[in-house]
């Protein structure tokens, strides 16, 4: 048979109309082996990995920030006219006359003031050095470590300061006019125990939130 009746024929095997052109289709290509080496790569999207969110403590009122940098230099300074006072009262005998013994009643401002405003004065400048290494990430003095002694020193300067005035009130005075200036020096320097312990207090509370935003968000879903 002539190769071009066989073409035809091939094509009426396909139910074509006459005239119509049967234009056979080419097999498709076999798969593809790749055994002398990988597959080809494609273009995949690069993985991103979630990037840990970075919690920073509020900042606090700018009202309140000032007050405490108000107070703070009165931590240092109280105590020590405090110290410097009752020294000088002491030596120039204008608390008590020279014969006085050490238990008389005269005594009491001196007993009542000058052991917690040395303390106080210490403190202050432990606690300044604590937060200037702290400031440039050195070994300081934790934070509930400072708020606990700040309520103690509040605490002992409040109970000072009350006994103090009950002396005043119900007692005999030698000194009167003395002992009320060293009484108003005791309620500042009370005050300004309360405000630093408060604002400590107000320290650790923050960096616990912090602490737990980030503890909560290191969490799988």
């Amino acid at each position: 048979m002539p190769p071009l009746q066989e073409y035809y024929n091939q094509g009426s095997n396909h139910n074509y109309d006459d005239g119509d052109l049967y234009i056979p289709h080419p097999a498709p290509p076999p798969a593809a082996t790749f055994s002398n080496g990988p597959p080809p790569q494609y273009f995949q999207p690069p993985y991103r990995t979630q990037q840990p969110i970075a919690y920073t403590r509020p900042r606090p009122s700018s009202r309140a920030f000032s007050v405490v940098l108000f107070v703070r230099p009165f931590s240092l300074i109280i105590p020590g006219v405090i110290v410097i006072l009752n020294i000088w009262w002491s030596v120039t005998q204008r608390v008590c006359p020279g014969d006085a013994t050490v238990g008389d009643t005269c005594f009491w401002m001196l007993w009542l003031s000058l052991p917690i405003a040395t303390l106080s004065f210490i403190w202050a400048i432990v606690f300044n050095i604590s937060g200037r290494r702290r400031s440039h990430h050195m070994s300081h003095i934790p934070r509930p470590v400072q708020a606990a002694i700040q309520l103690l020193l509040a605490v002992g300067a409040t109970i000072c300061f009350a006994l103090l005035i009950y002396h005043l009130v119900h007692f005999d005075i030698w000194s009167q006019s003395y002992e009320g200036a060293m009484a108003a020096l005791l309620g500042i320097l009370m005050l300004t125990d309360w405000v630093l312990f408060s604002w400590t207090a107000y320290e650790i509370h923050k960096d616990y939130q912090v602490h737990h935003q980030h503890t909560t968000s290191q969490i799988p879903i």
